[in-house]
């Protein structure tokens, strides 16, 4: 807020995505300096997550999960096979905390 009591607007990269047979919603955040963003909830088609911040010029470098569901670490679910960040997880360079 700034001192004279208005509020400060910062940019923000924002991304919804509805993704696989159950229509999960996945979000990227990203910060528009760095260019770097942060996935929520990744699940289903992990790569079509990373291919659209790539198109939009940012690249994933956090991993937030705000729940659990089978869908979001991927494998076999209801009959689908699906890449999850199980399999991703080896094709980028990010420190893992918890």
């Amino acid at each position: 807020m700034h001192r004279d009591g208005r509020s400060m607007k910062l940019p923000i990269y924002f991304k919804q995505l509805e993704l696989g047979p159950m229509q999960n919603y996945v979000y990227l955040l990203g910060d528009p300096h760095t260019h770097e963003a942060a996935v929520v909830d990744a699940a289903w088609d992990v790569d079509a997550v990373v291919r659209t911040a790539e198109a939009d010029g940012y690249r994933i470098t956090k991993d937030l999960v705000t729940h659990f569901h089978p869908d979001h670490l991927g494998g076999d679910l209801m009959g689908h096979s699906i890449t999850g960040v199980v399999e991703k997880i080896s094709q980028v360079s990010i420190q893992l905390s918890h």
